[in-house]
């Protein structure tokens, strides 16, 4: 964080996973942006916002939605690798998805091994500290979550 080039991208996808809106801002300490949606079909869209590593998601119920619909909805989950303020090569993983879960997580050097593997299960949200002392730059973090696969280079 803190580079004058790093960007945050907006998209917006409908209920068929269809992307019906993207858009990409230059990084600046915060934003405020209005999006209509009047002209959209009412249904359910997924708003995903991408901030270098971390991705959030969130449901938006628009016009006439119903409620049985709105229970039936599956949330998306949200996956964050964010570096530990103060700490050298040290990052904190946290993945919010409702209901019980397991994802697996798995840890690749510089060189594209191997060298940390582990399927957690858990309910609702699972947060860990990974040191990445030892496994040197360029080490990747890649954590599968209901057959959705992120991958973060560290």
């Amino acid at each position: 964080m803190g580079k004058t080039d790093e960007k945050t991208t907006i998209n917006i996808w409908n209920a068929e996973n269809k992307l019906v809106y993207t858009e990409t801002i230059k990084k600046i300490n915060a934003f405020v942006r209005p999006y209509n949606f009047s002209q959209m079909p009412d249904g359910v869209y997924t708003l995903e916002i991408i901030e270098g590593r971390t991705v959030s998601k969130k449901l938006i119920f628009h016009g006439v939605v119903a409620p049985v619909l709105k229970e039936e909805a599956t949330y998306p989950e949200v996956v964050k690798v964010d570096p530990l303020t103060g700490e050298k090569s040290v990052y904190k993983l946290t993945i919010v998805n409702p209901g019980k879960v397991k994802a697996s997580i798995r840890i690749f050097d510089g060189n594209e091994k191997l060298v940390y593997s582990t399927v957690e299960s858990f309910e609702n949200i699972f947060s860990r500290l990974y040191n990445l002392k030892e496994i040197g730059l360029g080490a990747t973090l890649e954590v599968e979550v209901n057959g959705d696969v992120k991958k973060y280079v560290l």
